[in-house]
C-alpha cells in the first residue's frame, strides 16, 4: 500500500527526470571510480597516465577526463542532492583538482572520495523502514 502525501503525489515515488538523474549521477560516479581504480593498476604496474587514455580509448588526457565527469556528475546530482551528498561532492572535487605529484596518492585519494560519496548517495535514497513499537503503558494501581 502505498500512502499518499499532502500534496495528492504518493510517498516512495520519484518523477521520471529525477529517476534520469540518479542512474546517470550513478554511471558518472561509477566511472570515476573506475578511472581511479585503473589509475592505481597503471601506477603499480610502473606506467604513465597516457597509457591510461590509451587503454580506455578516450581523445583527452585522463586528469581532463576525470575533471569533465565530475562536472556531470555534479550537475546530475543537484537536482536531488542535499547538503550532506553537495559536501561528499566537494570532497571528490577536492580528490580531483589536488596536485597529481604523487599519482599513488592521488588516485587513491580520488577512489576513497568516490566510495565516500556513494555511500552518502545510498543512504539518502534507501527507503526509510522504520519500525515503530507502542510503548508499554505502567498499569495503573487501584487502591
Amino acid at each position: 500500500m502505498v500512502e499518499e502525501t499532502y500534496c495528492g503525489g504518493k510517498k516512495g515515488l520519484i518523477t521520471k527526470s529525477t529517476g534520469y538523474k540518479i542512474l546517470w549521477a550513478g554511471r558518472y560516479l561509477e566511472r570515476i571510480e573506475n578511472i581511479a581504480r585503473i589509475g592505481l593498476l597503471t601506477v603499480e604496474c610502473g606506467k604513465t597516465t597516457d597509457e591510461i587514455s590509451k587503454l580506455l580509448g578516450i581523445n583527452k588526457d585522463v586528469f581532463t577526463y576525470l575533471k569533465d565527469n565530475l562536472d556531470f556528475l555534479r550537475e546530475d546530482l543537484r537536482s536531488f542532492g542535499d547538503e550532506a551528498v553537495i559536501n561528499a561532492v566537494t570532497t571528490l572535487e577536492g580528490a580531483i583538482h589536488a596536485k597529481s605529484d604523487n599519482l599513488k596518492d592521488y588516485f587513491n585519494g580520488i577512489l576513497q572520495a568516490s566510495l565516500y560519496l556513494g555511500s552518502v548517495i545510498e543512504d539518502k535514497l534507501r527507503p526509510n523502514t522504520g519500525i515503530f513499537y507502542p510503548r508499554k503503558q505502567e498499569e495503573i494501581k487501584t487502591q
